[in-house]
């Protein structure tokens, strides 16, 4: 999974407008890259205890709704974000009916950029280079012991 980064952009009664939700309501998806699971939590203190799940809709998504489970206090959840997402900001939306009223929440979902080749050939670089040295290292101190021994 990826770091834990937050990711309000803006608070999410800002980009959803006036909102049924209390004040405290928060929808919150951790920036990722393409093709890489994220946590969703949506944060309702006015959440009616029979509703056991709420559905989450991104573009950003590779499917159409993520349903997020009720703990008691917040509904958690995860979501695979497309391989074929360009870097940038998608829009998050959580629709819940609470007391015979539907409500909508919208986040913002951060994409960072993929891993570039360079980064992991630089890695892989330096991986191989510690461990052929560590291996030569080895070998020279056998070879070196040996002949010691023999004479």
């Amino acid at each position: 999974m990826a770091a834990a980064l937050p990711l309000c952009a803006a608070p999410a009664a800002a980009l959803a407008g006036p909102s049924p939700f209390p004040p405290d309501a928060s929808l919150e998806v951790d920036a990722g890259r393409p093709g890489e699971r994220v946590e969703v939590v949506f944060s309702d203190s006015g959440a009616h205890p029979r509703q056991q799940y709420v559905n989450v809709r991104s573009p950003a998504f590779e499917s159409d709704d993520v349903v997020l489970g009720f703990t008691g206090r917040k509904y958690i959840g995860s979501a695979h974000l497309r391989r074929d997402l360009e870097p940038g900001r998608y829009t998050a939306t959580v629709t819940s009916v609470t007391n015979q009223r539907k409500a909508t929440l919208e986040t913002r979902v951060e994409v960072m950029a993929s891993a570039s080749k360079t980064e992991h050939g630089f890695l892989e670089g330096t991986v191989a280079g510690t461990c052929g040295g560590a291996a030569v290292t080895l070998a020279a101190v056998y070879l070196f012991r040996r002949r010691r021994t023999r004479t």
